[in-house]
């Protein structure tokens, strides 16, 4: 949908970010489904809505060699919406990291982490890791700074976004 659109200096590559590159299972249940995942949907949101996923085959790639392969040296911001795999994508990106090639990014945790089996204590020591300071999205669009860890962070029933930039 995005190809129709044929946006000026606009490249779609359909690829999953991963923490390797190759293939990789993705479940979808169409085109166009904004849930599917790396991950086997099995939360209550899924089976609220009653949707029937099927596994295909898509290409991977870590985000540091998407970057060497595209000749890409800087990222303002990365968007990620990944249902559940955004550590797994970001645990791909350690050279963008390490060297703020990617400068600020923004993620999404909750019921989709059940899933992937990930905790925000996850996010919060690989980006802390990596000089990144952390930020809690208020649905007014406010940043808080998460200055420190707390087990109070780890709520999946709602999914709360995070913003994260290089130091």
């Amino acid at each position: 949908m995005i190809r129709a659109l044929q946006i000026k200096g606009c490249e779609v590559h359909q690829v999953a970010l991963s923490d390797r590159s190759g293939t990789s299972t993705f479940y979808t249940s169409d085109p166009t489904d904004s849930m599917g995942s790396l991950y086997e949907r099995d939360d209550t949101v899924a089976h609220d809505h009653r949707t029937e996923y099927k596994s295909i085959e898509v290409e991977a790639s870590r985000l540091d060699d998407f970057v060497k392969k595209h000749g890409i040296n800087r990222i303002d911001f990365m968007k990620m919406d990944l249902e559940g795999a955004e550590l797994e994508a970001l645990r791909g990106a350690s050279e963008c990291m390490q060297t703020g090639l990617l400068r600020a990014l923004s993620f999404e945790f909750g019921v989709s982490n059940v899933n992937s089996r990930t905790y925000f204590r996850d996010y919060f020591r690989l980006l802390s890791e990596y000089g990144y300071k952390l930020f809690r999205m208020t649905p007014a669009g406010y940043l808080i700074h998460v200055a420190e860890y707390s087990e109070d962070l780890e709520f999946f029933a709602r999914t709360t976004t995070y913003f994260a930039r290089k130091t």
